[in-house]
């Protein structure tokens, strides 16, 4: 079924996400969506494991094949990250944090990651950055390792493809397990855009209790 399928609530709100087939939210390919600059992603998440044995991914917007390929974030097995986006639809460019996130398995945590894609020194910019647990966007953040520059003013293909939040077109995607208030957002500086992560969704909707965030 689409139907998203709400249990009683014994703590806080979050998607459950746990990696198996067809397990995911989505919502359709539109112009808010079909961002080609400057790009921006939040995540409030808690994995069960934050260096997992398969590569996990947290969104993307692509197909299962060669071609029609936007972009893609995910966490590797050991703890880093990778930002993979194409200015083609074909050519995939990969760029991985520096170092791994500071994470405690099973605890929730902010994970942000932007694409500058002209850093105004003909070059593009991708940071990854961390925060805190916290009920809203945290204000302040802490960049994970350094920023990576690479030669060459970029661009995102603009896809056709449904934005899938927690799995992959065409195939299995070792999903993190829960995201906490079910919240994510895509953003560009010069047109910005909220997506909706609930248009559709093939997850199960389920409560759970977390410590409150340190100081």
């Amino acid at each position: 079924t689409n139907e998203t399928l709400a249990l009683a609530n014994t703590g806080t709100n979050y998607l459950s996400l746990p990696g198996s087939a067809s397990n995911y939210a989505s919502a359709p390919d539109s112009a808010a969506l079909s961002i080609t600059g400057d790009i921006e992603f939040q995540f409030r998440l808690a994995a069960d494991d934050w260096t997992p044995s398969v590569a996990t991914l947290l969104c993307n917007k692509a197909s299962g094949a060669a071609t029609d390929f936007a972009f893609s974030a995910q966490i590797n097995s050991g703890g880093t990250l990778t930002f993979r986006w194409s200015a083609n639809g074909t050519t995939r460019i990969d760029k991985n944090s520096t170092v791994a996130l500071t994470a405690t398995d099973g605890q929730p945590l902010w994970v942000r990651i932007t694409l500058d894609v002209d850093n105004g020194a003909s070059g593009n910019a991708l940071k990854l950055w961390q925060a805190a647990d916290s009920t809203d966007v945290p204000t302040a953040w802490t960049q994970v390792g350094s920023t990576v520059t690479t030669a060459g003013v970029t661009s995102i293909f603009d896809s056709a493809q449904e934005l899938r939040i927690g799995g992959e077109n065409g195939a299995l995607a070792a999903s993190f397990a829960y995201i906490k208030g079910a919240r994510s957002r895509t953003a560009s500086r010069r047109s910005s855009a909220t997506s909706p992560t609930s248009a559709r969704s093939r997850s199960t909707r389920r409560s759970r209790s977390f410590p409150a965030p340190s100081a």
